[in-house]
Parts: structure tokens; C-alpha cells; sequence
């Protein structure tokens, strides 16, 4: 889903507190928080079990990372992410099982925040991206935009994949992520704009 992405949502109020948020890498105990922000953010057809979580967390744990609240440590934020093959998205709430035998970029499965305009979307999609090239996989990352959150991955340098230009097997795997799944693809020559906080 990442696909995610998903700094994907409708704002939700911000948080009382005024501290910033502690960002650092996704344990097992996180996951019923990450749950949480899951059912706050998507549309229901959209979600997916918290075993599926589980198993990407398992599968590569250096992709997945956490904002939380210093405070209450609740979850406000998470990222799922990992090596994979070009224009493959896996299916939604499918556990993947295991890495392809020779992966070709990064692809960020699941981004999404509690609360827009604050960051989080941003500093989280960085620590991931951080991890893609520390494995080599920075050149090319990957990922499918839902709930019109397009403009958001377009202000951290992704590239809409043409409509015209999907292959038949794409397009059939974006059905799975709702009418306006986008395909989109960042290489390592693409540059960021600052046109949008999130």
C-alpha cells in the first residue's frame, strides 16, 4: 500500500503535547500502535492484518521505523519498507514470505502518519531511504500512492509511472490498492522539491 504512502489521509487533530517525536526502528511491541494508526488513516478495504505487518517486520526489519510520542509512547507514524522487484507490487494484506532471489529497488510498502503537516511523513520516508542505500538499493525506489497522496511522494522526488506504459500484469495488481492506486518511482538521479510538508 505504501504504499502506501500514506501520509495518504484526512488531517487528524495534532496531538496535545508539543514534544518532538522520537523516530527509530520498528520493534514487535510497536506493532498494535502501528495497527492503530492503520485504521485511522486508510479507507477500510485498504487495511491489512496485523500479521502481514508481522511478517514484512520480520522479512527486513532495517526498512521499518516508527514516530512516536515521547510523552505516551503511542505510535503516531510508521514505515514498512524493503527490497523488491520493479513494477511487482505485492498484494495488499498477502504476508510476502520471503525476498526476491535478485531484487531490483527499494519499495516502500506502507508510510502513514496520524497527522499531516508536522513531518513525520517526510522524516519517516527518509530513515527508509537512508536504509536503501546503506543495502545498495538506492538507486530506484518504489511504491504505489493510494488516497490521493500523489502530490505528497511527487514533493520527495517520485515520478508517476504513465498510464499508457503499465503493463497489463500492473495494472492489474494496482486494482487491489482502490480507483486512484498511482504506480510511482524515484530514481537516484531524481531531485527533491519542498512544494509540500507532510
Amino acid at each position: 500500500m505504501t504504499m502506501p504512502a500514506s501520509d495518504r489521509s484526512e488531517p487528524l487533530p495534532k496531538p496535545a503535547s508539543a514534544a518532538a517525536p522520537i523516530f527509530r526502528a520498528t520493534a514487535a511491541s510497536d506493532l498494535p500502535g502501528v495497527m492503530k494508526v492503520q485504521t485511522e488513516v486508510y479507507e477500510e478495504s485498504l487495511l491489512e492484518r496485523l500479521e502481514v505487518f508481522a511478517d514484512r517486520l520480520a522479512l527486513f526489519p532495517a526498512g521499518c521505523f516508527v514516530a512516536v510520542s515521547p510523552a505516551t509512547g503511542a505510535v503516531l507514524g510508521y514505515v514498512f519498507a524493503h527490497p523488491w522487484t520493479l513494477s511487482a507490487p505485492p498484494p495488499l494484506d498477502e504476508e510476502p514470505g520471503g525476498l526476491p532471489d535478485t531484487p531490483d529497488c527499494f519499495y516502500v510498502h506502507d508510510l502513514a502518519v496520524r497527522v499531516s503537516g508536522e513531518g513525520l511523513g517526510r522524516r519517516l520516508f527518509g530513515l527508509a531511504e537512508e536504509a536503501a542505500g546503506a543495502f545498495g538499493f538506492g538507486g530506484v525506489v518504489a511504491l504505489v500512492s493510494v488516497q490521493s497522496s500523489r502530490p505528497f511522494w511527487k514533493s520527495l522526488g517520485f515520478r508517476a509511472v504513465e498510464e499508457a506504459s503499465l503493463s497489463e500484469h500492473l495494472r492489474e495488481k494496482l486494482e487491489g490498492y482502490g480507483g486512484d492506486a498511482v504506480y510511482m518511482i524515484k530514481r537516484s538521479q531524481d531531485t527533491r522539491s519542498p512544494d509540500r510538508e507532510c
